[in-house]
Protein backbone atom coordinates (compact mmCIF):
# COMPACT_ATOMS: atom_id res chain seq x y z
CA UNK A 1 0.00 0.00 0.00
CA UNK A 2 1.31 3.46 -0.83
CA UNK A 3 2.18 5.63 2.12
CA UNK A 4 -0.52 8.16 3.13
CA UNK A 5 2.04 10.95 2.67
CA UNK A 6 2.75 10.10 -0.99
CA UNK A 7 0.52 11.11 -3.90
CA UNK A 8 -2.10 12.80 -1.72
CA UNK A 9 -5.08 14.78 -2.85
CA UNK A 10 -5.80 17.54 -0.36
CA UNK A 11 -9.38 18.64 0.07
CA UNK A 12 -11.70 20.07 2.70
CA UNK A 13 -14.10 17.25 1.83
CA UNK A 14 -17.04 17.08 4.19
CA UNK A 15 -17.17 13.91 6.28
CA UNK A 16 -20.64 13.04 4.99
CA UNK A 17 -19.45 13.22 1.40
CA UNK A 18 -16.35 11.22 2.20
CA UNK A 19 -18.47 8.47 3.70
CA UNK A 20 -20.22 7.95 0.38
CA UNK A 21 -16.98 7.15 -1.48
CA UNK A 22 -15.11 5.26 1.22
CA UNK A 23 -13.80 1.75 0.73
CA UNK A 24 -14.93 -1.14 2.88
CA UNK A 25 -11.78 -0.87 4.99
CA UNK A 26 -12.59 2.71 5.89
CA UNK A 27 -16.04 1.65 6.99
CA UNK A 28 -14.31 -0.62 9.49
CA UNK A 29 -12.21 2.34 10.71
CA UNK A 30 -8.96 0.66 9.65
CA UNK A 31 -7.61 3.16 7.10
CA UNK A 32 -7.90 6.47 8.89
CA UNK A 33 -4.60 8.24 9.53
CA UNK A 34 -4.46 11.39 11.63
CA UNK A 35 -1.83 13.87 10.46
CA UNK A 36 -0.69 17.26 11.67
CA UNK A 37 -2.61 20.46 11.10
CA UNK A 38 -6.03 19.04 11.97
CA UNK A 39 -6.20 16.88 8.81
CA UNK A 40 -7.08 13.22 8.36
CA UNK A 41 -5.72 10.96 5.60
CA UNK A 42 -8.36 8.54 4.32
CA UNK A 43 -8.05 5.71 1.78
CA UNK A 44 -11.03 6.17 -0.54
CA UNK A 45 -11.97 4.47 -3.80
CA UNK A 46 -10.15 7.33 -5.48
CA UNK A 47 -6.95 6.66 -3.53
CA UNK A 48 -5.52 8.39 -0.50
CA UNK A 49 -7.32 11.67 0.27
CA UNK A 50 -6.64 14.26 2.94
CA UNK A 51 -9.83 15.62 4.50
CA UNK A 52 -10.45 18.47 6.87
CA UNK A 53 -9.61 22.14 7.40
CA UNK A 54 -5.89 22.88 7.58
CA UNK A 55 -5.23 25.21 10.49
CA UNK A 56 -2.00 26.67 9.06
CA UNK A 57 -3.60 27.86 5.78
CA UNK A 58 -5.35 31.19 6.25
CA UNK A 59 -6.91 33.01 3.34
CA UNK A 60 -7.10 36.79 3.45
CA UNK A 61 -10.76 36.71 2.44
CA UNK A 62 -12.08 33.39 3.66
CA UNK A 63 -10.61 31.07 6.28
CA UNK A 64 -12.50 28.15 4.72
CA UNK A 65 -10.83 28.59 1.32
CA UNK A 66 -10.48 25.12 -0.25
CA UNK A 67 -7.08 23.82 -1.30
CA UNK A 68 -6.50 21.11 -3.89
CA UNK A 69 -3.17 19.42 -4.62
CA UNK A 70 -2.91 16.49 -7.00
CA UNK A 71 -0.05 14.42 -8.37
CA UNK A 72 0.08 12.56 -11.67
CA UNK A 73 0.23 8.80 -11.20
CA UNK A 74 2.79 8.43 -13.97
CA UNK A 75 6.42 8.86 -12.96
CA UNK A 76 7.83 9.07 -16.50
CA UNK A 77 5.71 11.37 -18.63
CA UNK A 78 6.75 13.42 -21.64
CA UNK A 79 5.26 16.89 -21.49
CA UNK A 80 4.50 16.93 -25.22
CA UNK A 81 2.32 13.82 -24.73
CA UNK A 82 -0.18 15.97 -22.85
CA UNK A 83 -1.47 17.55 -26.06
CA UNK A 84 -1.10 14.78 -28.64
CA UNK A 85 -3.98 12.43 -29.40
CA UNK A 86 -2.12 9.20 -28.71
CA UNK A 87 -1.80 10.16 -25.06
CA UNK A 88 -5.56 9.70 -24.62
CA UNK A 89 -5.92 6.65 -26.84
CA UNK A 90 -7.21 8.34 -30.00
CA UNK A 91 -5.30 7.13 -33.04
CA UNK A 92 -5.90 7.52 -36.74
CA UNK A 93 -5.81 4.14 -38.47
CA UNK A 94 -3.89 5.71 -41.36
CA UNK A 95 -1.73 8.12 -39.38
CA UNK A 96 1.44 6.48 -40.67
CA UNK A 97 0.58 7.42 -44.25
CA UNK A 98 2.19 10.47 -45.75
CA UNK A 99 0.08 13.23 -47.28
CA UNK A 100 1.25 12.22 -50.74
CA UNK A 101 0.09 8.62 -50.30
CA UNK A 102 -3.24 9.76 -48.87
CA UNK A 103 -3.76 12.06 -51.86
CA UNK A 104 -3.06 9.22 -54.28
CA UNK A 105 -5.53 6.94 -52.48
CA UNK A 106 -8.19 9.68 -52.54
CA UNK A 107 -7.65 10.26 -56.28
CA UNK A 108 -7.97 6.54 -56.93
CA UNK A 109 -11.24 6.34 -55.00
CA UNK A 110 -12.51 9.39 -56.88
CA UNK A 111 -11.67 7.92 -60.30
CA UNK A 112 -13.31 4.58 -59.49
CA UNK A 113 -16.53 5.90 -57.96
CA UNK A 114 -17.32 8.94 -60.11
CA UNK A 115 -20.38 8.62 -62.34
CA UNK A 116 -22.59 11.00 -64.27
CA UNK A 117 -26.37 10.81 -64.17
CA UNK A 118 -28.76 11.43 -67.05
CA UNK A 119 -29.58 14.90 -65.72
CA UNK A 120 -25.88 15.85 -65.88
CA UNK A 121 -25.16 15.65 -62.16
CA UNK A 122 -21.92 14.01 -61.09
CA UNK A 123 -21.92 11.49 -58.24
CA UNK A 124 -18.79 10.45 -56.37
CA UNK A 125 -18.20 8.25 -53.34
CA UNK A 126 -16.99 9.71 -50.07
CA UNK A 127 -13.24 9.29 -49.43
CA UNK A 128 -13.45 6.84 -46.52
CA UNK A 129 -10.29 6.57 -44.43
CA UNK A 130 -10.31 2.76 -44.52
CA UNK A 131 -10.68 2.38 -40.76
CA UNK A 132 -12.87 -0.52 -39.68
CA UNK A 133 -14.22 1.36 -36.65
CA UNK A 134 -18.00 1.63 -36.92
CA UNK A 135 -19.63 4.97 -36.34
CA UNK A 136 -22.05 4.87 -33.41
CA UNK A 137 -25.74 5.40 -34.00
CA UNK A 138 -26.49 9.10 -33.59
CA UNK A 139 -30.19 8.93 -34.48
CA UNK A 140 -31.38 10.41 -31.18
CA UNK A 141 -28.87 13.28 -31.32
CA UNK A 142 -29.80 14.10 -34.92
CA UNK A 143 -33.51 13.89 -34.13
CA UNK A 144 -33.13 16.17 -31.12
CA UNK A 145 -31.17 18.63 -33.24
CA UNK A 146 -33.94 18.58 -35.88
CA UNK A 147 -36.61 19.39 -33.29
CA UNK A 148 -34.55 22.28 -31.90
CA UNK A 149 -33.82 23.70 -35.36
CA UNK A 150 -37.48 23.36 -36.40
CA UNK A 151 -38.64 25.37 -33.39
CA UNK A 152 -36.00 28.01 -34.06
CA UNK A 153 -36.88 28.27 -37.76
CA UNK A 154 -40.57 28.63 -36.95
CA UNK A 155 -39.85 31.39 -34.42
CA UNK A 156 -37.77 33.22 -37.06
CA UNK A 157 -40.41 32.59 -39.76
CA UNK A 158 -37.77 30.78 -41.83
CA UNK A 159 -39.19 27.25 -41.73
CA UNK A 160 -41.05 27.46 -45.06
CA UNK A 161 -37.95 28.80 -46.82
CA UNK A 162 -35.74 26.05 -45.40
CA UNK A 163 -38.34 23.40 -46.24
CA UNK A 164 -38.58 24.72 -49.81
CA UNK A 165 -34.83 24.22 -50.31
CA UNK A 166 -35.07 20.56 -49.29
CA UNK A 167 -38.03 19.97 -51.61
CA UNK A 168 -36.11 21.53 -54.50
CA UNK A 169 -33.10 19.32 -53.78
CA UNK A 170 -35.39 16.29 -53.69
CA UNK A 171 -36.96 17.19 -57.04
CA UNK A 172 -33.55 17.83 -58.63
CA UNK A 173 -32.11 14.57 -57.33
CA UNK A 174 -29.51 16.26 -55.14
CA UNK A 175 -30.88 14.30 -52.18
CA UNK A 176 -33.10 11.24 -52.01
CA UNK A 177 -35.33 9.50 -49.48
CA UNK A 178 -33.62 6.47 -47.97
CA UNK A 179 -35.47 3.27 -48.98
CA UNK A 180 -37.13 1.37 -46.15
CA UNK A 181 -35.01 -1.74 -46.75
CA UNK A 182 -31.84 0.28 -46.06
CA UNK A 183 -32.99 1.68 -42.73
CA UNK A 184 -31.89 -1.47 -40.90
CA UNK A 185 -28.37 -1.39 -42.36
CA UNK A 186 -25.36 0.49 -41.01
CA UNK A 187 -26.13 4.20 -41.11
CA UNK A 188 -25.06 7.54 -39.67
CA UNK A 189 -27.11 10.73 -39.63
CA UNK A 190 -25.95 14.27 -40.36
CA UNK A 191 -27.62 16.74 -37.96
CA UNK A 192 -29.35 19.57 -39.82
CA UNK A 193 -27.62 22.93 -39.50
CA UNK A 194 -29.15 25.61 -41.75
CA UNK A 195 -27.06 28.66 -42.61
CA UNK A 196 -28.73 31.86 -43.77
CA UNK A 197 -26.77 34.39 -45.84
CA UNK A 198 -29.09 37.32 -46.59
CA UNK A 199 -26.29 39.19 -48.37
CA UNK A 200 -25.67 36.40 -50.87
CA UNK A 201 -26.85 37.07 -54.42
CA UNK A 202 -27.30 33.41 -55.42
CA UNK A 203 -27.69 31.21 -52.34
CA UNK A 204 -29.30 32.84 -49.32
CA UNK A 205 -29.90 29.54 -47.45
Amino acid sequence: MESPTEGLVVSNLHTTTAGQICTGEVALMTLWVRISGGLTAVCLKLGWVVCGAYDDIISNKNKNSPTLCARLGVHEFIISDLWILKAIGILDANQNLTNTVEDEIARGQFSISITRKVNGHYCVGLPWSGSSVELPSNYQAAEKRLFVITRKLRSLHKYEEDDRIFKEWLDEGVIEIVPDHELNSKRHYLPHHPVFKPGSVTTKV
